[in-house]
């Protein structure tokens, strides 16, 4: 791991962004070896580009995966168009689950992507994310007891935006919208 890196893990400690434990749970290496599109789409977030606009964040959501259930506790949230939201995403459930966030109207070929990586063989090392521009934003992997900051520029087109979890077999159950408004 580069020292940079390792300093700006040590400053989230100190600030209390999360914590020791939290930063052993969730594989450094594993979150740097994801893709990003150069045109931001398809984004997974890493401690890095949090740091970057974890202060100028409009608003804070949280979203808790309901154990046992496959559901979020939240189907939907309101936002306002081109403001910078926090979207905190907290799993207790036993079983890893992810939060895609999705253009309008793209849930089933983001839902059918999706199952086709379930097939694949480096499907769980793509974090269960298609590469493909409707998704906007995501987080990777979550197992239990872990919690990610998705930090989202949200769009500046109001519409319903859809988030899901797209670990194999989850995205029929788990998902919900993201109103955007002017």
């Amino acid at each position: 791991m580069n020292k940079k890196f390792l300093s700006v893990i040590g400053a989230l400690i100190i600030l209390g962004a999360f914590t020791t434990s939290q930063a052993s749970v969730i594989s450094i290496e594993k979150l740097s070896a994801l893709p990003l599109a150069n045109d931001g789409m398809n984004k997974v977030e890493t401690r890095e580009n949090i740091i970057e606009t974890a202060i100028v964040a409009d608003e804070v959501i949280t979203i808790k995966i309901v154990p046992g259930e496959m559901r979020f506790d939240k189907t939907k949230f309101s936002v306002k168009a081109g403001t910078t939201v926090k979207v905190v995403v907290e799993n207790p459930d036993f079983m890893q689950h992810n939060l895609l966030i999705l253009k309008p109207g793209s849930l089933d070929k983001v839902g059918n992507a999706a199952d086709a990586l379930a097939g694949m063989a480096n499907g769980a090392e793509l974090q269960y994310v298609p590469k493909i521009p409707e998704v906007l934003y995501s987080t990777p992997l979550l197992n239990q007891g872990d919690k990610f900051e998705l930090t989202v520029k949200v769009p500046n087109v109001a519409g319903e935006y859809p988030f899901v979890c797209t670990f194999p077999g989850h995205w029929r159950m788990m998902s919900g919208i993201m109103t955007v408004t002017k």
